[in-house]
């Protein structure tokens, strides 16, 4: 069956009595979303300072980062039962103020061991923005274009710490200027946070959890569209997969840029210029919807993460790495747009999607761990390979999904 554009009938439409809708609460969304995200996506510059601070080998570095996200999935994976039930203003601020905490505390230590405790606990409180910003976008009217411009907002952060700390921070002061530098902003973008909404639209207290993973009837959403609890979540692992393939080159992007023979400051502008096109991804996204289908663009997201992928690996002057690097990143917030919003459309109860976040620290977590050991024990090649496979993983399993679920609406509608 052909992934053509999704039936007739105009999608929903945000409203001005959604308060989710509203500019200003988009906007403290991309914030906490940004902070959330930011550990994962700014990882090679965390990577690159931690290395120059502490001289751990790669296997720790990627294990650092695995502590953090292990963190952050227990954090999103509790906040199921309860995150509907918290004051979100007040949350997002107090676990924005933690990580700055953990940031100012990173310099005072030594050991590999305390390192890694302290990532992990700045993971548990980012997994609590972070899931922040999944549950209320996933509350919007419109979904596929809230997480588009929620993919793309918390984008920025990252683009200017992807910059500013190779650049400016490390060259000025080291370990110190770059933990001082992250904490400053992880409190600026707390204080953003008094924009969101400040309680969900609606609490179930009844709802049994173990009882919609298990329905797969074709209960429908408000807009009439059939659901599934277990093809979302599906979905949400075909998530898993795309970010692990992901982090695990991306995250050593600037140890094999530095492999390569050039420099940092250069390096730092690519990867901050290059993390500005993967914002613009999810704005096109947002924009574009499924007016091509779902299958289409997310095969075009394959293709366009293999030949970064190549060019990354066989690149010998900056020019070419920066070209397959840019293409590398343009699939990221883009292909997480249709990834989250068809878990979303699936998700009657309107409570998994917060496990989206998921996809960051399990996905995030793995590729880290296994790209160090790819790299230190067998080479850059090997790392490339497997993101590429993680890609093409994802593109089946994704495919099947939403194949499936284009039956339901047209057997339903």
């Amino acid at each position: 069956m052909s992934d053509a554009a999704e039936p007739a009938g105009k999608p929903a439409q945000p409203t001005v009595s959604n308060p989710v809708d509203r500019p200003s609460a988009a906007l403290a969304i991309g914030a906490i979303s940004g902070s959330g995200a930011l550990i994962v996506s700014a990882a090679p510059v965390v990577v690159g300072a931690l290395d120059s601070a502490f001289g751990f080998e790669q296997s720790q570095l990627g294990d650092i980062i695995f502590a953090y996200n292990a963190g952050f999935t227990l954090l999103v994976v509790a906040a199921l039962l309860f995150i509907r039930h918290l004051h979100w203003r007040r949350t997002a601020f107090i676990a924005s103020a933690l990580v700055a905490g953990g940031f100012l505390v990173l310099p005072m230590l030594s050991s590999f061991a305390s390192v890694a405790a302290l990532f992990g606990a700045i993971g548990i409180a980012a997994g609590m923005l972070y899931a922040l910003g999944m549950t209320i976008a996933g509350d919007s009217d419109n979904a596929d274009r809230a997480f588009g411009l929620k993919l793309g907002m918390e984008s920025v952060p990252s683009v200017l710490m992807l910059f500013f700390i190779p650049a400016v921070a490390l060259p000025l002061g080291g370990l110190q200027a770059a933990a001082v530098t992250f904490a400053v902003l992880f409190v600026v973008l707390g204080l953003i946070a008094t924009w969101l909404p400040a309680r969900a639209l609606s609490v179930d207290e009844d709802l049994d959890v173990e009882a919609a993973l298990h329905h797969d009837a074709p209960a429908a959403m408000p807009g009439g569209k059939p659901t599934s609890a277990a093809q979302s979540l599906l979905a949400l692992g075909a998530s898993i997969i795309f970010v692990a393939g992901i982090a695990a080159s991306w995250s050593f992007l600037e140890l094999i840029a530095g492999q390569k023979g050039f420099s940092a400051g250069t390096t730092g502008l690519v990867l901050s210029i290059g993390f500005g096109v993967a914002a613009l991804g999810g704005f096109i996204a947002a924009a574009i919807g499924t007016r091509f289908g779902r299958i289409v663009p997310m095969a075009g997201v394959f293709l366009f993460q293999a030949a970064g992928l190549a060019l990354i690996g066989w690149s010998h002057d900056i020019t070419v790495f920066t070209i397959g690097t840019f293409l590398l990143l343009s699939t990221i917030n883009f292909g997480l747009a249709f990834l989250f919003g068809l878990s979303a459309e699936l998700d009657a109860s309107g409570r998994f999607v917060v496990l989206s976040a998921t996809t960051l620290s399990v996905g995030g977590g793995i590729g880290p761990a296994i790209g160090g050991r790819l790299i230190q024990f067998g080479g850059l090649e090997n790392v490339l390979m497997f993101s590429v496979g993680c890609s093409a993983l994802t593109l089946a399993i994704f495919t099947g999904v939403a194949r499936a679920h284009r039956a339901r609406v047209l057997i339903a509608s």
